[in-house]
């Protein structure tokens, strides 16, 4: 057998392993104790952040841009939902990783719980990675999580100017529209952020995020000084509101960056 068909006959099986797991996740999801996804799914513009808590089952945390993204999946059945989402995921995860490691990825508890739960870690680190050559796709990650989005002090640190003005400026546009329409979903929003700076709700390190945003700036200080791209992902998902081990999905950020050099 010739390197190359072994090579296309490991890509096959690998391929085959990920399509098992995303079939078997739509015949289990029903029996999960805790699904993120139920958050995304159903909710309404009226109350959307009418008492929302960090760690809360079904919080819906992020700004109203990704609330109207979400909105319309909200007239499909939720078990299509999340077949979608799971989808979703386990796409950006075979094009982070390529389809042999990402199957192999799936053995390690936080990336199958990941894609299980349905959230968005994933989706995260393929914006991150991207935002290395496309800065605008940080916008996707200061309208979610918000926090993670001190990875954008590498283009700070690096005097990348342009890099940096792109991100933020296509984030402040979208924004500034948006708010335009909707104000008092903005403004609910931001005070929603607010009440939940010194939340520590049980999670894998239950530190408050200032302190871990200062750390986090620190390891992309490093990062630029060492020229290593690859430590970006770190300081982002370590600058989350919180940390599950879901949340250690975003790591596989590290290795295409890695690879990038």
């Amino acid at each position: 057998m010739s390197s190359r068909t072994l090579r296309l006959a490991l890509r096959a099986v690998a391929l085959a392993w990920i399509v098992f797991f995303w079939i078997w996740l739509i015949g289990f999801q029903s029996r999960f104790l805790e699904v993120d996804a139920e958050a995304y799914w159903g909710f309404r513009l009226e109350d959307l952040y009418e008492g929302a808590q960090l760690g809360d089952q079904d919080a819906f945390l992020y700004s109203p841009i990704v609330a109207w993204l979400f909105l319309p999946l909200s007239a499909l059945p939720y078990e299509v939902f999340y077949a979608t989402l799971a989808a979703v995921n386990l796409a950006v995860l075979v094009w982070l990783l390529r389809p042999e490691v990402a199957a192999l990825s799936l053995f390690l508890v936080p990336v199958s719980n990941e894609v299980a739960r349905g959230n968005i870690h994933l989706l995260l680190a393929a914006a991150i990675v991207l935002g290395f050559r496309y800065p605008a796709s940080w916008a996707w990650v200061l309208l979610t999580k918000v926090t993670p989005g001190v990875g954008l002090l590498w283009f700070a640190f690096r005097r990348e100017w342009r890099k940096l003005a792109v991100a933020l400026g296509v984030t402040a546009v979208l924004v500034a529209v948006s708010f335009l329409i909707a104000a008092d979903l903005w403004i609910r929003w931001f005070q929603m952020l607010a009440g939940n700076v010194e939340s520590t709700r049980p999670s894998v390190l239950e530190i408050p995020v200032l302190p871990r945003l200062a750390l986090a700036a620190a390891l992309v200080a490093i990062g630029v000084w060492r020229d290593r791209p690859a430590i970006v992902p770190v300081a982002a998902m370590l600058a989350l509101p919180a940390i599950w081990v879901n949340s250690l999905a975003m790591l596989v950020a590290v290795i295409p960056l890695w690879r990038r050099g």
